[in-house]
């Protein structure tokens, strides 16, 4: 309002709400803006990924050797039982911040913003102290093959110090996760593996292989993606800053209380996912974790790819939330399981099909015994990677206690009965997948549905039938491909391109044709547009 020629203050303060709640916020129509975007981002992601890491598992093999390269898996997954404590204080905060960001409360967006970031400062350095004492007595803990004891103790230092630079990282790229930019993030990791990997080639090249330069590439290819992440923080929410001085202690309980729940469910995911190294590490031996590394990695990338997808619902089923809109929540969780888990049923189908050729040109002839663990590890996951979707929603409507309490359940059912079968039976590491197998489809394929439509408050049998399909999709795939190794005698690279594209074409175009509704149709067709 203008009163003799002034500004009226009421009105100025107004409107400088207005443009930070307009600069922060995040809704559905911006997600739905940046959708086809964000999903052309993550199948390139995921083909870079792929084909990145495809390359660097024989490279590391053959550079380093079978026991070796267990002991990169076997860091890797060291870290994930560090961010046991990690997720507990900062986890949650991305959920506050997108959701007080949603609803324009720009101050309070600030408070959580700045602790989480002062929070992951705090825990980066008690991370590189922590990590030189446990490297001292790693081989206390650890099996680590003869010969390897030094440059495997400096692997897991450095790792761990990537780790510490990847916690304040994590916090700049909150604004990617406000404004939905999920191209930017993975951007950024690209980056990550650019520097990552070329430290590798490099140092293999001009110098002796080793473990030490695995651990230098995760620092620099960490730095670069902070360096990025920094950058992309300033352009995309300006008017967001980390304040060194501000600890909101309210705050800080608020998200803790949640992260504590989320800290739950992290030890089942553990237990389900990133304890098989170890085991196998103690029950039979560091060459057998290598063994099983190469194809725990397959399985991995999958999950990459659908976690990439899944936390694109998310950000939506905050908004949705913030606007009480239940029902359109309902009918994009389903639709968005019936979509993730037809997307990785032709991949996952083919390399089943295909795994015994695919192995023998990949790692080579001594490595196609694998093609039995391929089985065990990877057709399940249409269902369990399939239902991650359903994650997001319980996330967004912080119902993250009875989840946490079921992983946990599982996790440790998991734990027993991987330990049991490797003790008591001959099965050796094929029985931590059978356990892998049986536990994580028990909680997925029963639980997760269910509880996300008591959350929702609706019928859970459209999530239950948003898996089928796929179900089905894969069976075929993966006949078809094993039909086709009957035939023809697949041994090098193109035969092997081939063979998958002219199935996997095949079964798209079935699938387009019979599977998809004619909404899901159109969202395909807005995708390719405005890629």
């Amino acid at each position: 309002m203008i009163s003799g020629g002034c500004v009226d203050i009421s009105d100025k303060i107004d409107n400088e709400e207005k443009t930070a709640v307009e600069e922060t916020a995040v809704s559905r129509d911006e997600s739905r803006k940046h959708l086809a975007k964000n999903t052309i981002s993550n199948v390139l992601f995921f083909i870079f990924n792929f084909l990145t890491s495809f390359y660097m598992v024989p490279f590391q093999i053959k550079h380093l050797g079978v026991e070796a390269f267990g002991m990169i898996g076997l860091a890797n997954a060291f870290i994930s039982y560090s961010q046991i404590i990690t997720i507990a204080l900062t986890g949650s905060t991305y959920r506050f911040v997108g959701f007080y960001a949603a609803k324009g409360e720009n101050e309070i967006t600030h408070k959580y913003f700045s602790t989480m970031f002062n929070v992951s400062l705090w825990l980066s350095i008690l991370i590189i102290l922590f990590s030189g004492v446990f490297t001292r007595y790693l081989p206390n803990i650890v099996r680590i093959p003869v010969g390897l004891e030094n440059p495997t103790k400096i692997l897991f230092l450095l790792v761990y110090i990537s780790f510490a630079i990847s916690l304040p990282m994590s916090a700049y790229q909150v604004s990617v996760f406000i404004r939905q930019r999920f191209d930017l993030r993975n951007l950024l990791d690209v980056f990550n593996q650019i520097f990552r990997y070329s430290t590798w080639l490099i140092a293999f090249t001009i110098t002796i292989p080793s473990l030490i330069y695995i651990g230098a590439g995760y620092v620099f290819g960490t730095v670069a993606a902070l360096c990025g992440s920094i950058y992309f923080f300033y352009k995309l929410t300006p008017n967001l800053h980390p304040n060194l001085k501000v600890f909101d202690k309210t705050k800080f309980i608020e998200t803790t209380k949640t992260g504590i729940w989320m800290t739950i469910t992290q030890i089942g995911v553990i237990l389900y996912l990133s304890i098989d190294l170890y085991i196998i590490n103690l029950m039979i031996g560091p060459k057998s974790v290598g063994f099983y590394n190469s194809i725990l990695g397959l399985s991995m990338q999958l999950r990459v790819f659908s976690g990439l997808m899944s936390n694109m619902m998310t950000p939506y089923a905050l908004a949705c939330l913030a606007q009480n809109d239940y029902e359109g929540l309902a009918h994009a969780g389903a639709r968005a399981v019936r979509l993730a888990s037809l997307g990785i049923a032709i991949p996952l189908g083919v390399l089943c099909g295909l795994s015994k050729p695919f192995l023998g040109w990949w790692l080579g002839s001594e490595f196609t015994f694998l093609s039995s663990l391929i089985w065990l590890m990877l057709p399940h996951l249409i269902i369990n990677l399939g239902v991650q979707p359903l994650f997001g929603i319980s996330y967004a409507a912080n119902k993250v206690m009875v989840p946490g309490i079921a992983t946990l359940i599982g996790g440790l059912f998991k734990l027993g009965l991987a330990i049991t079968l490797v003790k008591y039976t001959s099965l050796g590491f094929y029985g931590v997948a059978l356990a892998g197998l049986i536990s994580l489809t028990l909680k997925n394929a029963i639980f997760t549905p269910i509880y996300t439509a008591i959350v929702l408050k609706i019928p859970s049998l459209p999530l239950f039938m948003a898996i089928i399909p796929s179900a089905l999709v894969f069976t075929l795939t993966a006949l078809g491909a094993w039909s086709v190794t009957l035939i023809f005698n697949i041994r090098s690279l193109p035969s092997l391109l081939l063979s998958s594209l002219f199935i996997g074409l095949c079964i798209a175009l079935l699938t387009h044709k019979l599977l998809l509704s004619s909404d899901d149709r159109d969202l395909f067709l807005k995708i390719i547009k405005r890629s």
